[in-house]
């Protein structure tokens, strides 16, 4: 699936309300597009030319630096659920996005908690809005 820019933008009002400053304690998430430091370093194994010689702590405050590592880990946890052969669709990648691939692959989308569910359809519904 291909990751537009409709996409990108709702993801972003979802997880930080366009904040390029954002930053969540609980997860240590940061940027724009709230990339935790687990996802940095997914994005590093699969994108080291890119993502090797940043500074997540610095770095992904950028906003350029985190539009471009949403984006790319989006297509990541794509390959992920491919891997773990679970359907590539919208409502996966993001359900991997916001609760965790390990935790989509263990439970299933049926099992998905209400924040994740919610997450889903607000970023959808952010979506259709935009058209």
């Amino acid at each position: 699936m291909d990751i537009d820019a409709g996409l990108l933008n709702a993801l972003i009002q979802v997880e930080s309300s366009g904040n390029p400053r954002a930053f969540n304690p609980n997860s240590q998430a940061r940027g724009l597009t709230q990339i935790t430091p687990v996802a940095w370093e997914d994005l590093t194994m699969h994108h080291p030319d890119v993502y090797g010689n940043l500074n997540y702590e610095q770095d992904i405050f950028k906003p350029e630096v985190a539009k471009r590592a949403g984006t790319d880990y989006l297509n990541v946890l794509q390959k992920y659920l491919r891997a773990y052969k679970i359907p590539v669709t919208m409502e996966n990648i993001l359900a991997a996005y916001n609760w965790g691939v390990g935790n989509l692959k263990k439970q299933g989308m049926e099992k998905a908690p209400k924040e994740t569910r919610d997450y889903i359809q607000k970023i959808k519904a952010l979506m259709e809005m935009n058209k």
